[in-house]
């Protein structure tokens, strides 16, 4: 759980306690992926992590996701 607390706090740019779309495509483009194919794949994280439909991620709603 450690580590994936890390790897929120990591991705989460501006510390406000979410994860954004914007936030999660600049975490995926930095794997090498371009701004569309990253974009994509937050969108489809963000369906399926954003339990609360607030558009952003939670710790908890990461945590379920990573558990």
């Amino acid at each position: 759980m450690a580590e994936a607390k890390a790897v929120f706090a990591k991705v989460d740019v501006n510390s406000d306690g979410f994860i954004t779309l914007e936030e999660y495509t600049q975490a995926v483009e930095a794997y090498g992926f371009s701004n569309e194919d990253a974009r994509k794949a937050a969108l489809a994280i963000l369906a399926k992590a954003d339990l609360n439909g607030d558009q952003k991620i939670s710790l908890e709603e990461f945590l379920t996701l990573v558990s």
